[in-house]
């Protein structure tokens, strides 16, 4: 194994926090996978070649099926802001796709945000594709990802409201703590996407990310992952290969 003094980084990766607890399996799936590629990509093995991580988890409320528990969610979001000041992590990543609508928070505005439509207005996989948006009603009715499908020329297709009852009931399922996602849950999945015409799937739903990519390849069509890309610039970042500010959620 190679020692401290071998591997001395010419440069400290940066820290983060992770604003994490919506759900519990996606914050756990997003750090074994943030590890994972960091790992891949770098040949990092020591401890000291690891990043400094600080996750606050929310014990949030239902605030996609009950709108009125966002005040709650809000206030628990704001006590994870001042655990990552006190440990002055340089940005902060939400695995969460629904959360971005409610950041930033502006009394923390010194605190940036990675946002997640920046990562995904960049992924060239979807540009002049009929995409089906696979995410929470709320993310869906409120056009999180419409700017970033709009600069890719991407056709959003939303499903109906039958299927987006059904995608709700998946995505609860799933959010099961760190319990594997039943197979019966992608099976489910795969029978909403076969009803509609498109040439990609974007799983715009962390829990979604945790299984769903699973046999829509063999539907011949694009999967594109928002937690994998959250993963992938994470690790771009952490290391200074890209400028955060590019990436910096805005109000």
């Amino acid at each position: 194994m190679r020692s401290q003094s071998e591997t001395g980084s010419t440069y400290r990766l940066k820290s983060f926090g992770v604003l994490g607890g919506m759900g519990p399996g996606a914050t756990a799936a997003f750090l074994t996978r943030f590890f994972l590629h960091l790992n891949r990509v770098s040949g990092a093995t020591l401890n000291s070649e690891f990043p400094a991580v600080t996750v606050q988890t929310v014990p949030s409320a239902d605030f996609i099926s009950d709108p009125a528990s966002t005040k709650f969610v809000s206030g628990e979001v704001k006590s994870a802001f001042d655990v990552f000041r006190f440990a002055n992590v340089q940005f902060v990543v939400v695995p969460c796709n629904t959360a971005h609508l409610y950041l930033p928070i502006p009394e923390y505005n010194h605190v940036p945000i990675l946002s997640l439509p920046k990562i995904i207005a960049e992924c060239e996989q979807l540009r002049k594709k009929r995409v089906l948006m696979l995410a929470t009603a709320e993310t869906v009715r409120d056009g999180l990802y419409r700017p970033a499908f709009k600069s890719l020329s991407a056709g959003e297709v939303r499903p109906s409201d039958t299927d987006q009852d059904e995608i709700h009931s998946i995505i609860w399922s799933a959010n099961s703590g760190v319990k594997p996602a039943d197979r019966s849950l992608s099976e489910r999945l795969l029978g909403v996407i076969s009803k509609y015409e498109v040439e990609a799937v974007f799983l715009g739903c962390t829990e979604l990310c945790l299984f769903g990519a699973e046999g829509i390849e063999d539907l011949g069509l694009d999967v594109l992952s928002s937690l994998d890309e959250l993963v992938r610039k994470t690790v771009q970042i952490c290391r200074h290969e890209e400028d955060l500010s590019r990436y910096q959620l805005l109000s």
